[in-house]
């Protein structure tokens, strides 16, 4: 069945999938062989408003009632919020099925006390901390000195975790106790399904940031297969303000649930974050050390691959991802790349990341996450320059956490046919079903309450 994919541009723009219609023409035609096949979302010829509605024959995404997380409830241990930990955060880095670091400030850091993590595989309510089968100490993240002494930063490093495995967690910090928290390892098997979150620039309007944020704890509330999210890059307009951290922390706390149920970052370096390393690395690490801010990791059956376009990517970058690529393409299942810079953009022009198209499509990366753009766009299928339904690569984007949305001003260039560019506020959303006869990506995108651009990924044949 052919479907034509509508969509009124807009911030309220609602998305028809019409079976029966016919849209204005170019249409891209983005069907693969069976084995490898997309199912491609949208066709936006230069912001026309193609005819079509649930009454003939479309079919209304799903809507997400979004609702406002309850207060939390701390443990009789809690006594003075002016001393305990807040501002929490929990990062993965290379091995997420095994390994999480935790992170917490505190408001007024007091001599010679302790500061540890307590984890258990049971839910424990945080009245007994002896109760935990794990005790974790903390150490100063390097935030304190980073920022002359204005935000210290405690981390514990957790490692020996069990994969595919809910984690409850109190901190114990400042004689004081967190409510307890949990989180979700990753699957170590290829054969478990799982969700992720994507999406960046939450940079320049901590109102609207808050606001995705909370429906990001909305639909983790509702879907508890989500894991993490992957964030493109530029999480606040200047990498070295701690003051903007600080504050970026605490709209982060709106992506927990009223459950305390803690979203792991995976975090990219973006231009905002320039002038900033020492401060970017306190918070999410840098595995690879020397500030370069690129690994690879693997959650299940997805190998993901985080770039940092803010330094050369030609020489030692590039002959890593040459050989990390090389060698994930002999047996990976899924192979996704995100770095800031778009190379197919959709606002402002190419960056230097093009260098690193020919080894995507040599190594027949399945889907690529671009941000900085501050648009919500995906391309058609690219493959040596052209759409190419069998071999070609969508690459997804630009950054829609926060920061205002720009006018997609590239949307007219041929790479978009069959796809979209438009300024839009999102959050994009993927799916790992690995219970079919061929696995799958279903991928989405969130704004409005609404969900948008069903795009499915079928496992190449590389």
């Amino acid at each position: 069945m052919k479907l034509n994919h509508l969509i009124v541009p807009g911030a309220a723009a609602l998305l028809f999938i019409g079976c029966n219609q016919t849209p204005p023409q170019p249409n891209y035609n983005t069907t693969r062989r069976v084995s490898d096949q997309i199912s491609n979302p949208v066709n936006n010829p230069n912001g026309q408003v193609s005819p079509g509605s649930p009454q003939q024959g479309g079919i209304i995404a799903e809507i997400v009632n979004y609702q406002e997380p309850t207060p939390y409830s701390y443990p009789a241990g809690y006594n003075d919020p002016t001393l305990a930990p807040n501002k929490h955060l929990l990062v993965w880095t290379t091995n997420p099925a095994q390994e999480a670091t935790i992170s917490w400030s505190l408001p007024d850091l007091i001599a010679n006390t302790q500061h540890n993590v307590y984890l258990s595989e049971q839910q424990r309510n945080g009245s007994q901390l002896n109760l935990y089968e794990m005790k974790v100490p903390a150490q100063e993240s390097g935030m304190d000195q980073a920022c002359n002494s204005q935000l210290p930063i405690f981390q514990s490093r957790v490692t020996g975790l069990k994969p595919n495995t809910t984690y409850f967690y109190v901190i114990e910090s400042n004689g004081q106790q967190s409510q307890e928290m949990h989180f979700v390892t990753a699957p170590a098997n290829s054969t478990t399904s799982f969700k992720l979150f994507s999406g960046g620039d939450s940079r320049s309007d901590p109102g609207q940031r808050v606001v995705m944020n909370r429906q990001i704890s909305s639909l983790l509330s509702q879907d508890s297969s989500y894991l993490a999210l992957i964030h493109g890059g530029d999480f606040i307009e200047s990498g070295s303000n701690c003051e903007q951290w600080s504050t970026w922390l605490d709209n982060h706390q709106s992506t927990m649930t009223s459950k305390g149920r803690v979203l792991p970052v995976v975090a990219t370096f973006g231009n905002h974050e320039s002038g900033g390393e020492a401060q970017f690395t306190a918070l999410f690490g840098d595995p690879l050390g020397g500030e370069k801010f690129y690994f690879n990791t693997k959650i299940g059956s997805l190998d993901l691959i985080i770039l940092n376009s803010e330094i050369s990517v030609e020489g030692t970058q590039r002959q890593w991802l040459t050989t990390t690529m090389n060698s994930l393409a002999k047996q990976a299942t899924f192979i996704i790349a995100g770095y800031h810079r778009p190379a197919w953009p959709a606002e402002k022009s190419p960056g230097s990341t093009t260098s690193w198209i020919p080894i995507f499509e040599q190594n027949q990366v399945d889907l690529v996450f671009e941000s900085d753009g501050h648009v919500l766009k995906q391309t058609c299928p690219i493959f040596n320059n052209a759409c190419n339904p069998e071999r070609g690569i969508v690459y997804v984007g630009e950054g829609g956490l926060g920061v205002a949305q720009r006018g997609a001003s590239q949307s007219g260039q041929w790479y978009f046919e069959g796809g979209y560019a438009i300024g839009q506020h999102h959050i994009q959303s993927l799916s790992f079903q690995m219970n079919s006869a061929t696995p799958q990506i279903e991928y989405k995108v969130y704004y409005d309450n609404t969900s948008h651009y069903p795009l499915t990924l079928r496992k190449r044949n590389r």
